[in-house]
């Protein structure tokens, strides 16, 4: 009995926090992934391919559980809304804004994610917000600046507003993802929602992209950079994160966000030599700090 109720505790606490790094820990490796497939195939072709990649694996991961549950008509337009509004436009403008603005900026911006989420979802009534919570966030968001600030590259050299301003729509719209894709995910299994979101974001980059696909370049270490970028970082990490959001709060959740750049400074230090700095590492504790204030609330200082 000692036993069972210890082993509910673990899960209560830590077993959905443990899933969320090791999401985060996907998402780090991503960039230098990435970094080596752009080598060969350009950066429109390389993300219509790994989302080709991440619908397949969606629909198969779907399938294979057995879990698919028949859309009601008045949910149609949710999902359509949570796919269009909320992962299309991150994927997009996030593509997009990368490209001209710089790293610093793009995971400043990105940090602001906890936050909107928050204010969404208190406005819509799905999550309240609370002290706690916004202190921890504010925490977080300033482990996060601190971070960045502790590069050895000028993290905010040659900033260019048009790009921050595609990251911020970005960011804006993965919040609106979290937040209202939770309602859904009362009825509908993380695979289906998943695979909804992905797909439709496919066919619309596809679209927009004017389906420009150089089948050409595949090759063997190609097609092996996509499947971690599309299935696992796409795919995978994409349905951990909806499957967290289900059993979680979407605010809890997205504070995980700022800890991504965290394991993107420790792989670039192991694969490509980069050194850790002071001002770095004393972010990255600022930023676990503010985890650990905003999601167990640490009552007995208040």
């Amino acid at each position: 009995m000692f036993n069972a109720r210890a082993n509910h505790v673990f899960k209560d606490k830590y077993y959905i926090d443990s899933i969320l790094i090791l999401v985060t820990m996907i998402w780090g490796m991503k960039p230098v992934v990435i970094k080596i497939g752009l080598f060969n195939i350009s950066a429109i072709q390389y993300n219509v391919w790994r989302l080709i990649f991440a619908a397949i694996a969606s629909w198969v991961a779907l399938l294979l559980s057995g879990k698919y549950v028949h859309v009601m008509k008045k949910d149609k337009m949710k999902i359509l809304f949570v796919s269009v509004c909320g992962f299309f436009i991150f994927q997009w403008f996030y593509g997009i804004g990368i490209g001209k603005t710089t790293a610093g900026n793009a995971s400043l911006i990105m940090g602001t994610i906890p936050l909107t989420v928050a204010i969404i979802s208190h406005i819509a009534g799905i999550e309240r917000m609370n002290v706690i919570k916004v202190i921890g966030i504010i925490i977080s968001f300033c482990g996060l600046i601190v971070v960045i600030l502790g590069t050895e590259s000028t993290a905010f050299a040659d900033d260019n507003i048009l790009g921050s301003a595609y990251i911020f729509i970005g960011a804006f719209g993965y919040a609106i993802y979290m937040v209202f894709s939770k309602p859904l995910l009362k009825k509908y299994p993380p695979y289906q929602i998943t695979a909804y979101a992905i797909t439709i974001t496919a066919i619309l980059v596809m679209l927009f992209s004017g389906f420009d696909i150089n089948i050409n370049a595949m090759t063997p270490p190609l097609v092996f950079n996509l499947f971690y970028t599309g299935v696992f970082a796409m795919y995978v990490a994409n349905y951990l994160w909806t499957w967290a959001i289900k059993r979680s709060s979407s605010t809890r959740v997205s504070l995980y966000n700022n800890v991504t750049p965290v394991f993107s400074i420790i792989f670039a230090a192991l694969f490509l030599r980069e050194r850790i700095t002071i001002e770095q590492f004393g972010g990255i504790v600022i930023i676990f700090l503010g985890l650990y204030i905003s999601i167990y609330r640490l009552k007995k200082f208040i």
